[in-house]
């Protein structure tokens, strides 16, 4: 789901016709006292809300979406890589015996 212009910038279209879903989205704008400041260390404050309209992807026609990739091959591979980038990027990596066993291992 997302907004008429979300959609343009994903290559997509709103079909004509297509009734959207109402929602309530925020009306944000920068604190005036932090002008100075560059845009990353702005704050936003709400200022109100307005009615806006979302569309599903079914309601839309133009470039395909990016599909999120598989993984395939030996999972122990792909382990091993994802705790060396914790490691390498300060992450704190935990195992515990309270999550499921993984399907197919009893």
């Amino acid at each position: 789901m997302a907004g008429y212009q979300t959609w343009r910038k994903l290559g997509r279209f709103v079909r004509k016709g297509e009734k959207g879903i109402a929602i309530i989205a925020p009306l944000i704008r920068r604190k005036s006292e932090t002008e100075s400041l560059d845009a990353a260390e702005q704050e936003s404050i709400v200022r109100g809300f307005k009615v806006a309209h979302i569309f599903s992807e079914e309601q839309t026609e133009g470039e395909p979406l990016p599909e999120i990739g598989t993984v395939t091959g030996d999972p122990g591979y792909y382990l091993s890589h994802l705790e060396r980038f914790v490691r390498e990027n300060g992450l704190e990596l935990r195992y515990s015996d309270e999550i499921a066993p993984r399907a197919g291992n009893g």
